[in-house]
């Protein structure tokens, strides 16, 4: 897989843990220390010099690797639900995140969304703490039957092969053992 050199990309280059930082707990989600890309810093250099109306979202930070590209974003909040269903604002924030970041990502390295649908995944790290798994048993078979199971409904299966490779959801101990974990020692 050819890997996109980019000055924007190389001057926001920090660490997993600092894209972690939820500034309103004072907390890190991650411990990790290996070397990502803010994509808060890179839309906030992008639209620096346009005018938007509106300034973009993004996702919190970008991994390459050599198998590819991955978003992720942190959410280390308690998520709203009414009648038992996530609250349509929360999904509606997560899918602007991924639509901004995806085109922000496009204009800057000139690729086009097949690229990226070929090339990237996405992964949301939640806290387990403020919002709870809402079905353990559930989970659980979709796991035994080799499916993903898609918590808390955020629909974020349907940018499965629409935008991303592949997409995943994992509580902070999940993403340590997943992602973290697997991505240090390769």
């Amino acid at each position: 897989m050819q890997m996109i050199e980019n000055e924007l990309f190389n001057r926001c280059k920090t660490t997993l843990k600092k894209t972690s930082y939820d500034k309103e707990n004072k907390e890190y989600m991650t411990d990790s220390t290996f070397e990502v890309i803010c994509f808060d810093d890179v839309k906030k250099k992008f639209s620096a010099d346009l005018e938007f109306k509106e300034i973009p979202k993004s996702n919190d930070a970008l991994v390459v690797s050599k198998k590819g590209y991955c978003f992720i974003e942190f959410k280390n909040k308690r998520f709203n639900f009414k009648d038992n269903k996530l609250d349509n604002k929360d999904i509606y924030e997560l899918w602007l995140k991924n639509y901004d970041s995806m085109l922000i990502f496009s204009n800057i390295t000139g690729v086009g969304v097949d690229f990226i649908c070929k090339n990237m995944d996405y992964i949301l790290v939640y806290s387990e703490e403020k919002t709870p798994s809402l079905s353990k048993f559930a989970e659980g078979l979709s796991k035994r039957g080799g499916m993903k199971f898609n918590k808390f409904n955020l629909k974020l299966d349907k940018f499965e092969n629409l935008c991303f490779r592949e997409v995943f959801t994992y509580s902070k101990q999940e993403f340590e053992k997943e992602f973290v974990s697997k991505f240090e020692r390769s």
